[in-house]
């Protein structure tokens, strides 16, 4: 495997794996999430993609959605499992 590319990214369009939702950081060192998501979706792999950033500035999360990515979340992420 090319070592400038992301293990996530080569893992979705190599293998095929199949993933219910992925979560893409938009600043990341060696590929960022938009270019994460356009190799995605250039293979036709139609999973919903969330993009994370520390950002709340209205214009980075309207980019975000622009971009195509399913929906946009700030970090950081907090997830409750189960019940309320």
């Amino acid at each position: 495997m090319d070592e400038c590319k992301p293990l996530a990214v080569e893992m979705l369009v190599s293998t095929r794996a199949h993933f219910d939702l992925a979560f893409f950081d938009i600043n990341m060192p060696i590929m960022g999430g938009v270019e994460a998501l356009g190799r995605v979706r250039a293979a036709s792999i139609g999973i919903p993609i969330l993009a994370l950033t520390a950002s709340v500035a209205k214009e980075e999360l309207m980019s975000c959605l622009d971009a195509g990515f399913t929906d946009v979340t700030t970090k950081p992420l907090q997830l409750k499992v189960g019940g309320c």
